[in-house]
């Protein structure tokens, strides 16, 4: 089994449905840096800042992350569906996730609440990688 983790911060969708990408933003998240540092290092790893590049759904990776901060939910969730049709197990996480649980876990295995530490990072993906799905886990996963 490959172990390589996709990490995307989706991008977000105008009023008239355009999504919505540029070359700078005035204010950017430190969630890819941070959740990144929680990966083990025997996983290699792949990142997507949306609003900058094209979501890559011809990735190998065996496991997809993807990281919301509220805005970008539905199109986080788009983009989830697209990875689940094509057979990637998909995390969810980030602040906004808590409150869709029930609308993400139709297109996620795992959905992480706030920030894992390494070692729950391990858990997560070991289970995920292995079983396609994730139990209960100290460190806020559903």
């Amino acid at each position: 089994m490959q172990r390589k983790i996709y990490l995307i911060e989706p991008s977000y969708r105008d009023a008239t449905g355009k999504l919505l990408q540029g070359e700078r933003v005035l204010y950017c998240s430190l969630e890819l840096p941070a959740l990144s540092a929680t990966v083990p290092a025997v996983w290699e790893k792949e990142f997507c800042m949306e609003y900058f590049e094209e979501v890559n759904f011809e990735t190998d990776a065996s496991v997809i992350g993807i990281l919301s901060m509220g805005y970008d939910i539905l199109h986080g969730i788009e983009i989830a569906e697209e990875f689940k049709r094509r057979g990637k197990t998909v995390i969810f996480g980030g602040p906004q996730a808590r409150l869709t649980l029930r609308r993400l876990r139709s297109v996620c295995h795992p959905v992480v609440h706030g920030h894992p530490g390494s070692y729950e990072m391990r858990g997560i993906l070991e289970t995920s990688s292995i079983t396609g799905s994730h139990q209960n886990t100290k460190g806020g996963s559903t």
